[in-house]
């Protein structure tokens, strides 16, 4: 049976609440504390809520730029997966979608969920700011959902640019810009964007 929208939602919705209830059974029962440190105030943000994707992607980024994972494991995935049973792939999606969160927070934008926010996070900061803005006027409300931003995205740098757009401002002038910058920010990418941003372009071909 092929699952709705909805019913991942709601799935998704319910896996969280039960990964937050196991990590507040794990802080009840050590007393509601972790040893502190900078590892421990960043674990208490994610016990608090892994349904926070913000508050969560800021802290995993923490930990996994600042390596607060050597305490006690060898990598990222490993303590991923062993301390919070999530794979790193997740992780990097929650540590994207907070970012892309922080970049459009300027315009006055307040990220619904993390499923919003997902399709942004292999474009460059600028090109997430003008695609969400085309997300927020083809929607219905105002408030585009996840499938509108990624709509837009598809939009954007599925279309291949007509010889007048090349020369111009619109969205030839943005596919050029997109592929200039990530061209100036590979090396910045970890091995996970870099493999995603391959896997991405083989299907623009």
């Amino acid at each position: 049976m092929i699952e709705t929208s909805r019913q991942r939602e709601k799935r998704e919705k319910s896996e969280s609440a039960g990964r937050v209830a196991r990590q507040e059974r794990y802080l009840e029962k050590n007393g509601g504390t972790v040893a502190k440190g900078p590892l421990a105030e960043c674990e208490e943000v994610i016990a608090r809520g892994l349904n926070s994707f913000i508050e969560v992607g800021n802290a995993l980024l923490r930990i996994r730029e600042e390596r607060l994972y050597k305490e006690k494991y060898s990598s990222f995935e490993d303590y991923c997966e062993e301390r919070w049973k999530i794979s790193k792939s997740h992780a990097n999606r929650l540590i994207g979608s907070s970012c892309v969160a922080a970049n459009l927070a300027p315009m006055g934008v307040t990220i619904a969920s993390e499923r919003v926010a997902r399709p942004l996070v292999s474009l460059p900061p600028d090109s997430q700011r003008t695609v969400f803005k085309a997300a927020v006027k083809s929607s219905r409300n105002g408030k585009p959902t996840a499938r509108d931003v990624q709509t837009a995205v598809d939009r954007t740098l599925n279309r291949r640019p007509t010889e007048s757009e090349k020369t111009g401002t619109g969205l030839g002038s943005l596919y050029r810009e997109t592929i200039k910058l990530v061209k100036a920010n590979w090396k910045r990418f970890n091995l996970d964007e870099q493999e995603a941003f391959r896997e991405f372009s083989a299907e623009l071909v």
